[in-house]
């Protein structure tokens, strides 16, 4: 029988993407920029970072780059690449949204931006968190899109110090999703921060490492994940310089190890706590011996006190 013929996914991104370049060049920029920002984004985030892209560009412009968003917005749905959704009325403004026809003209867009994906993450990054750090404008999902786009852009970041400010973004949009309990999501933001800090982070920035591989190794065991959650809590324990700065680790993994019902391996763990708490003289082995050692000094530790005394102790620093 007569076979149905096959539409190459390239082929078709290639037509769309030549119908996009066929609008007006600011009306181009601006599908390119609200492809980075998702298949649906409102009016403001678009114009806010047209905006900052135009200023960029004005060495290049044209006067009918000049067009307002809403002109560059109208041309697109004209032209069938984006619709117009109806408006979400809050008690103190009318948030006018706009959406892609299809995933399709999305990726045509993202696929025009070619090698300049880089310069685009990092514009869009940007503008999201300036968004998100404004009065006006708080919402939480402009911090998660604005990190994931900095990590992306890490490749033109020519300091460490600008990698440091990305990873500490990264950080943040984690501790957000891990509230959410989205932990999948939260954990490759985690680990994002982690590559932005580098290999030598811990000599070069201690506490934004520590920082880190802690949420990195308490999202891992939210998620489930035994290997991550030994090998975070592994490095915290090989690098940490005080008692203190391993506890949250050994409480990690002294709740995995329990989770799993290892409970000789959690035993341990729990030991090790206590140890470096100093809050403990338990030995590391017990024995029989140990044990009725332990009873006599304890019997005869009460028979130094009298009854009244015992019931007005209100606590002890010998547990």
């Amino acid at each position: 029988g007569l076979k149905k013929p096959e539409i190459s996914t390239v082929n078709l991104d290639e037509v769309v993407a030549k119908k996009i370049k066929s609008l007006p060049r600011g009306t181009v920029d601006a599908i390119k920029l609200a492809s980075c920002l998702g298949r649906r984004f409102d009016i403001d985030s678009i114009d806010f970072v047209a905006s900052g892209w135009r200023e960029q560009q004005a060495s290049t412009s044209n006067p009918e780059d000049n067009a307002t968003i809403e002109e560059m917005l109208y041309n697109a749905v004209e032209a069938d690449m984006l619709e117009e959704l109806a408006p979400e009325y809050t008690d103190t403004e009318i948030r006018i949204s706009y959406r892609f026809t299809h995933d399709r003209v999305q990726d045509a867009a993202l696929l025009l931006i070619g090698e300049e994906k880089p310069q685009y993450h990092h514009h869009v990054g940007t503008c999201l968190l300036k968004l998100y750090e404004s009065a006006r404008s708080s919402q939480p999902w402009m911090l998660i899109v604005g990190a994931d786009h900095l990590f992306k852009a890490k490749a033109i970041m020519k300091t460490q110090e600008e990698r440091d400010r990305a990873a500490r973004v990264c950080y943040e949009a984690a501790k957000l999703l891990k509230a959410s309990s989205a932990f999948l999501s939260s954990f490759v933001l985690s680990q994002n921060a982690i590559e932005l800090i580098g290999e030598n982070s811990w000599d070069r920035d201690y506490d934004l490492t520590l920082k880190c591989y802690n949420q990195s190794a308490e999202i891992a065991f939210c998620k489930g994940s035994q290997a991550d959650c030994e090998r975070l809590a592994g490095e915290i324990l090989q690098n940490a310089r005080s008692p203190p700065d391993k506890t949250n680790a050994l409480c990690i993994m002294f709740e995995d190890n329990a989770s799993r019902s290892k409970h000789e391996q959690a035993l341990e763990t729990g030991m090790a706590l206590l140890r470096d708490m100093n809050l403990t003289k338990i030995p590391k082995k017990v024995t029989n011996a140990t044990m009725v050692a332990e009873v006599i000094r304890t019997l005869a530790l009460l028979r130094s006190y009298s009854e009244e005394e015992l019931c007005a102790f209100r606590g002890t620093d010998d547990p």
